[in-house]
């Protein structure tokens, strides 16, 4: 009997670890998606500084979504838009290309190809 208290006392310590284990690999886990997100942004608006836009990726990691907000014209606020399909076909094409070398930068993937990315 007291073998197996003693087995059961190891078995519930081990399970108290695996939980704080569990724990702090989940906080690390938001951390990182957290700089991803906050590099991807960065990246997005730097790609579409060089046209004179600029823009926003919203991260909604709860709804597992990915909103754009684009602003076609840097100075010019009322030309802000989070509908990507009101931007005209070459503004889209852009816009497209720019999210993607964004999201290839934040994740540091050694190769890209891209084909057809529109």
């Amino acid at each position: 009997m007291d073998e197996k208290l003693t087995q059961i006392k190891t078995i519930e310590g081990n399970v108290d670890s695996l939980k704080t284990d569990l724990h702090s690999r989940k906080k690390r886990w938001r951390q990182f998606r957290s700089h991803i997100a906050d590099m991807t942004n960065t990246c997005f608006d730097g790609f579409l500084d060089k046209k004179g836009s600029t823009g926003e990726v919203e991260f909604d990691h709860d709804k597992g979504q990915l909103n754009l907000v684009v602003q076609k014209d840097r100075k010019d606020e009322s030309s802000q838009t989070k509908d990507v399909k009101a931007l005209s076909g070459g503004e889209r094409s852009f816009t497209t290309l720019s999210l993607l070398l964004a999201i290839g930068e934040s994740l540091e993937t050694p190769f890209r190809v891209m084909d057809e990315f529109d």
